[in-house]
């Protein structure tokens, strides 16, 4: 009798050794609970019979980890970042060329008739686009340079961050066009404007490339806004 005592007490010794964990799941509780936590261990058969739970349940598996993907739609540095600021150097030296050779073939207030609604001419613009602030005293010279400046170096910092396609192209239009009415005004003192569209005798204020860099960065970036806030309408509505 005491032999046979003995070799039960070796018996459940050896099963509480190889099975440690099994042990955890005997707690007092209700036994929905305790046959639950038997699920989510090894050796659940032999952890419900210690417990007198009934039949052996057998063991869940372990959900995997899901790992999100790589968001596509941001840049991959550092060819990207080679890609927009070559964008912004394309718009700067088109815009340039263009004013150069205006300015070098033609005299100025030249104008030349393209279509019945476009012109090619040569003006001076002492103000921002499309004749902004033309008529100051010359104050505005070195305040839209300043200006240019600062946020054509906060263009090139933004553009060395991950950016969205759209964004990205926005900055680059921008910091091109920036760039080039500020080289005039540092350079020349005033822009030179060489595309006037007009209806019979109402003229548009002349522009040049680096006007339209600027408008077409900042259409941009409106329709980048739009884009982001329908996407997150559409997330909160599926919510």
């Amino acid at each position: 009798m005491k032999t046979g005592f003995q070799a039960a007490l070796r018996l459940a010794d050896g099963i509480d050794r190889a099975q440690p964990e099994a042990r955890l799941c005997c707690s007092q509780g209700p036994a929905d609970q305790r046959r639950a936590d038997c699920r989510q261990r090894d050796g659940a058969a032999a952890a419900v019979r210690g417990c007198g739970l009934g039949a052996a349940v057998p063991a869940e598996p372990i959900p995997k980890p899901e790992f999100s993907e790589p968001k596509k739609n941001l840049m991959s540095y550092p060819h990207r970042i080679a890609q927009w600021y070559s964008l912004a150097i394309v718009v700067f030296a088109g815009d340039q060329t263009a004013k150069t050779y205006i300015e070098m073939t033609t005299p100025l207030r030249w104008s030349h008739e393209v279509t019945s609604f476009f012109n090619l001419v040569h003006v001076l613009n002492p103000g921002a686009a499309f004749s902004f602030l033309a008529g100051a005293g010359g104050w505005q010279r070195w305040f839209f340079l300043a200006i240019a400046l600062a946020a054509s170096t906060w263009l090139m910092w933004m553009l060395l961050r991950p950016q969205r396609r759209l964004e990205a192209l926005s900055y680059s239009l921008i910091l091109g066009g920036a760039l080039g009415n500020a080289f005039d005004r540092a350079v020349r003192g005033q822009v030179i404007d060489y595309l006037d569209f007009h209806l019979r005798s109402w003229h548009w204020p002349a522009f040049n490339i680096a006007d339209m860099a600027i408008v077409g960065g900042a259409i941009a970036l409106v329709l980048q806004s739009l884009v982001s806030d329908d996407k997150l309408t559409a997330e909160k509505e599926t919510r």
